[in-house]
């Protein structure tokens, strides 16, 4: 297997922080990003990496639901992996496929689900 570049994981961490740089995970990992980066790389390319437990949190609006999201230095590792493997994956995937691709967000989506149902009720007359 190739080895993970320090450009490549620091591109991803600067990826990563755009919108979370303000939460705690973020800035305690910012605190010291050249050496995290640069432990994450060296346990990505020894093998020893492992994805931390998972955070949980509860959300109230619009309503009560339970959150769990990933450690900040796991959301980098899944932005360098997206970085990496999108080229690979994009020409797998369907065109409505909008999970996580860039420039089909949630109005691509919703103008998709439109067209096919003015498709299938003939522009509501069925």
């Amino acid at each position: 297997m190739e080895k993970i570049s320090f450009e490549s994981l620091y591109d991803a961490y600067l990826d990563c922080r755009i919108h979370k740089s303000t939460t705690y995970n973020a800035e305690e990992f910012e605190m010291n990003a050249m050496f995290n980066v640069q432990r994450l790389m060296d346990e990505i390319n020894s093998g020893t990496y492992r994805p931390s437990p998972s955070q949980c949190f509860l959300v109230f609006v619009p309503k009560v639901r339970e959150v769990f999201c990933a450690s900040f230095r796991d959301r980098v590792v899944h932005h360098w992996m997206m970085r990496e493997l999108t080229p690979y994956i994009e020409r797998h995937l369907i065109y409505d496929n909008a999970n996580c691709r860039i420039s089909k967000g949630t109005d691509f989506a919703l103008r998709r689900v439109r067209t096919f149902i003015n498709r299938i009720t003939g522009n509501h007359k069925n």
